[in-house]
């Protein structure tokens, strides 16, 4: 889908598309989630199928290179293929600027890592405060978090009587 909607899918600090992940932090695909359970429930009611379990709703990351391929080969540290995993798309700029970072300075950031890493093999750090700063990498985590309970929550209204979200 992210191939025929490339302005909704996730985007790295280096403004490359994912375009196997679509970001969650874009309404309209929020709000195509939400349709697809809503879809599936009223074709099958609770005694069917009493539990729904969503595989991801949340960003797919860097090591997810597509459907099907991974790249458990491509030797970069956890802390490289986590930076790499970061959305930096317009929907998630607003969202981390709203948590208290500048998404620019955390753009900047993970390519200044990444590239130690990729030219210098200066491993990056396993915990985004000691790559992003601690204020970046808390407003990071709370325009993450925020947003995966509200995605969760939204994806659940329309499965009434259904667990395992």
């Amino acid at each position: 889908m992210g191939e025929s909607a490339p302005e909704l899918t996730v985007r790295n600090a280096f403004d490359e598309r994912h375009g196997y992940a679509l970001c969650p932090a874009q309404p309209e695909v929020a709000a195509y989630a939400v349709r697809l359970v809503r879809a599936f429930c009223a074709r099958y009611d609770a005694a069917e199928v009493p539990s729904l379990m969503l595989e991801a709703c949340g960003w797919l990351g860097f090591e997810h290179g597509s459907r099907h391929e991974k790249t458990a080969g491509a030797d970069l540290s956890a802390g490289c293929r986590d930076l790499l995993s970061i959305c930096l798309c317009a929907a998630c700029r607003t969202g981390i600027e709203a948590a208290g970072a500048d998404p620019t300075g955390v753009a900047r950031a993970v390519r200044r890592t990444v590239d130690a890493e990729m030219r210098d093999g200066v491993r990056a750090p396993s915990a985004f405060p000691e790559s992003l700063g601690e204020q970046a990498a808390q407003a990071l985590r709370r325009h993450r978090q925020a947003l995966t309970e509200q995605l969760t929550l939204r994806i659940a209204a329309p499965a009434p009587g259904r667990g395992s979200f």
